[in-house]
């Protein structure tokens, strides 16, 4: 069965390249052929560009010389993602050949995100003529509340979607009374990716010595203190890695792309993480972590997925004298298995 993909896949972010690759693994794996329909937004690609002269125009002359100092390690995380994107992802050669293919899966990510797509784009929500083709979300996700002014056109365009599964309990509910369609929740692509396959990339050490790890997407002082106190604790060094190049990072992890990433959560002692990935990732390599609740309305995605897997208890709002290392993550596995065979059984519909 050929199968086009449509999503962020040329995002420089971590999660967004990362859960493109995953997807994408997972149906090769199902014995498809796969490909990503390689549409990109001009907006997201303005976003992710690693000079703009926007960042020297009317910011002063403290921010100019801040942003002269890391130029080159933005161009040195851009080649990385780059290489990431050519080397491991199939892209389509040909747009909008939507016809061509038998099955085409909308997410995952926030592709329905207005604020993200500047309105509707209409590639996401499946505007096409497919009258031969299955079109099918998968763990599409969107803006947290949707507004009741965007509610009549959502429900036009799911019908345009013959299989539809969002990534949030909430937007499930809020979908729901949409359409007379049935909503799947189902899992982010980066764990229906077996462990095995994430073992095999970054595999290499950027570090000769221990270390706690801090991640941050929404970077926080809170974060940034619990991790010092568990290094601390522990006895070995922090490496700060942040989403932003231009905040929280260290030497060794700046220019990190994809596999940087990857190799930087395999090879820590502990993590400490605000992101969602973050903890997806600590989990799939059994690192011991925290993951602190911002209480910010960005929290549930975490919440969620450690209250499913039994590891409540890992998202912290501040520090105590927790138990640091012990998980027992067979336990985890376990359960990270039986959401993972209800995503699968999901695609097993259509693909």
């Amino acid at each position: 069965m050929k199968i086009g993909i449509l999503t962020f896949h040329r995002a420089h972010n971590y999660g967004a390249i990362l859960q493109a690759y995953a997807l994408q693994e997972v149906l090769i794996n199902r014995g498809h052929d796969v490909e990503f329909i390689d549409y990109q937004s001009s907006h997201l690609l303005r976003i992710y560009k690693w000079f703009s002269w926007k960042r020297f125009i009317h910011k002063g002359i403290v921010f100019s010389i801040k942003e002269l100092k890391i130029l080159s390690k933005r161009k040195m995380r851009y080649d990385r993602f780059q290489h990431f994107i050519f080397d491991k992802l199939i892209l389509s050669k040909c747009l909008y050949d939507m016809e061509s293919y038998n099955v085409v899966i909308i997410g995952s990510d926030q592709v329905w995100n207005t604020t993200l797509t500047h309105g509707f784009d209409p590639m996401y929500w499946g505007v096409w003529n497919h009258q031969r083709t299955i079109v099918a979300s998968y763990a599409a996700s969107m803006e947290d509340i949707i507004t009741s002014d965007k509610k009549s056109e959502i429900a036009r365009l799911l019908n345009n979607f013959d299989y539809i599964s969002v990534r949030e309990k909430n937007i499930e509910e809020q979908l729901k009374p949409l359409t007379n369609k049935h909503i799947n929740i189902v899992v982010d692509p980066t764990l229906l990716l077996n462990r095995e396959k994430w073992l095999n990339l970054g595999n290499m050490p950027l570090m000769k010595c221990d270390y706690v790890l801090l991640y941050q997407v929404r970077n926080n002082d809170v974060a940034l203190d619990i991790a010092k106190k568990i290094a601390k604790k522990l006895k070995i060094k922090l490496v700060c890695l942040s989403a932003r190049i231009d905040l929280c990072n260290d030497k060794v992890a700046i220019s990190s792309g994809p596999l940087e990433f990857l190799s930087l959560f395999r090879h820590a002692k502990f993590v400490v993480c605000t992101s969602f990935h973050g903890t997806v990732f600590s989990i799939v390599y059994h690192i011991p972590f925290f993951s602190v609740i911002l209480n910010d309305g960005k929290d549930a995605r975490v919440i969620n997925l450690l209250s499913q897997i039994g590891l409540s208890e890992r998202g912290i709002s501040e520090y105590a004298d927790h138990s640091l290392s012990f998980i027992d993550w067979e336990y985890v596995d376990k359960r990270v298995e039986e959401i993972r065979q209800k995503s699968v059984s999901y695609l097993k519909q259509f693909c």
